[in-house]
């Protein structure tokens, strides 16, 4: 299967090149160890980790057709104490903000949306929404 349509990059396969992108980022790989996990990370994962999901993904059209595939994701870092999990969301923020160009020489931009932060399961997260375009 094609992931173009159009000449745009669909984005059913934007989770892989999150992860691809984040995993060769050597100072967030030292910090989780490679624990980056698409929707859900294994019971009792200790130390820190990242989850990530897409929440959304549309299309935009033009009288011309397909114009711009954007998803909306949520990436989360995950730690036992605060500074920590604030620590990875800087990375995190850091790895991904701007273009990339992946190994298909598909080009995806990383535009921060939203953020928050949560206490769970004994748990700090800190939320991080991005659109991809």
């Amino acid at each position: 299967m094609s992931k173009c349509a159009n000449g745009a990059y669909l984005k059913w396969w934007v989770g892989i090149d999150i992860r691809e992108l984040l995993l060769a980022d050597e100072n967030l790989s030292e910090l989780t160890g490679g624990d980056v996990y698409p929707l859900v990370a294994p019971e009792n994962t200790e130390g820190m980790f990242i989850v990530y999901r897409r929440i959304k993904y549309n299309r935009e059209y033009t009288k011309m057709g397909l114009m711009e595939d954007i998803a909306r994701v949520e990436v989360i870092a995950v730690a036992e104490h605060y500074e920590e999990s604030v620590a990875l969301a800087a990375l995190i923020d850091n790895i991904l903000t701007g273009t990339h160009s992946n190994d298909e020489g598909y080009t995806l931009t990383f535009e921060l949306h939203d953020s928050e932060e949560t206490f769970d399961d004994n748990k700090y997260m800190q939320t991080l929404i991005f659109n991809v375009k």
